[in-house]
């Protein structure tokens, strides 16, 4: 379903940005409320 995709990709595309500001790879890696967050923060924008 499209919504679903859409949704999956939205959270990999947070995680991956959350990723980006951190050193280290497993001290990067942002649990899902922390990427929802991020998603809900950019809805309105």
């Amino acid at each position: 379903n499209e919504e679903k995709l859409r949704g999956a990709l939205q959270f990999a595309n947070a995680c991956g940005a959350i990723c980006t500001t951190q050193k280290g790879a497993i001290p990067a890696l942002p649990d899902a409320n922390t990427a929802l967050k991020l998603i809900e923060s950019h809805k309105s924008s």
